[in-house]
């Protein structure tokens, strides 16, 4: 990966980009909390902040509108982020497990600007979707909230698990392509810092993006082009 990247380049699952970021927010001095989160959403807040300023990179946004991208974003999201674990604190919800989950639905809803209602009853019930991809001859894991976008999008389940079947052999075939692929179908190099299941999930974001109607979409410096800069001390080795 280059030291800067566009959005489009995040989703080429020959990156070198980990599976996961993390983030700590102080709610009290003695309650810190953490929640991780796919890289592709990061920099998709990130990238959706240029749009907005009509900046191409992080470095004319400092220069022209004295913003750092990076320190707005995290703000961002350890706003949404606190918010979150202080709904379910109130609501004596016990959510050590999905909190972060919860959490990536919310900014992918800020992102496409389609927040969905909260409905913390429902945390507890909400494990990963696992799907196997005969095609591909792999297992790859999708988050709830966005097999629930994805079927939104395509209007049936069945519909969205097809689209991720396509997508994981998609991966497949480019990893095949760059000659990143063991006869296991182990991930080989630098494209095996993250998982396959976060490579498919990064290309469905993309695709939520590309067929949304945010404004930043279709703007002079669109989220899809501007160039962001990688924030290595957020990521998470594999």
């Amino acid at each position: 990966m280059n030291s800067t990247f566009t959005l489009e380049d995040l989703a080429n699952p020959i990156n070198d980009m980990p599976s996961t970021l993390v983030l700590s927010i102080s709610l009290k001095a003695r309650d810190g909390k953490s929640f991780s989160m796919p890289p592709f959403l990061y920099y998709a807040v990130k990238a959706k902040l240029l749009s907005r300023l009509n900046c191409k990179s992080e470095e004319q946004a400092m220069k022209d509108r004295n913003i750092n991208i990076k320190d707005e974003a995290i703000r961002l999201i350890r706003n949404r982020a606190s918010n979150f674990f202080s709904q379910v604190r109130l609501k004596n919800i016990d959510v050590s497990k999905y909190a972060s989950s919860h959490i990536q639905a919310q900014i992918l809803g800020d992102i496409l600007n389609d927040i969905k209602e909260d409905d913390y009853s429902e945390i507890m019930k909400r494990p990963a979707i696992s799907l196997c991809v005969t095609r591909a001859k792999k297992n790859v894991t999708v988050q709830p909230f966005l097999m629930d976008r994805l079927s939104d999008y395509f209007q049936l389940e069945r519909n969205a698990r097809r689209f991720i079947h396509e997508l994981t052999v998609q991966v497949k075939s480019e990893l095949e392509q760059n000659n990143a692929l063991d006869e296991k179908r182990k991930i080989l190099g630098i494209a095996g810092n993250s998982s396959w299941s976060r490579k498919v999930q990064n290309k469905a974001f993309l695709h939520l993006i590309k067929n949304s109607d945010i404004k930043e979409l279709h703007k002079k410096q669109s989220i899809l082009n501007v160039e962001l800069n990688r924030d290595r001390k957020l990521e998470i080795d594999k």
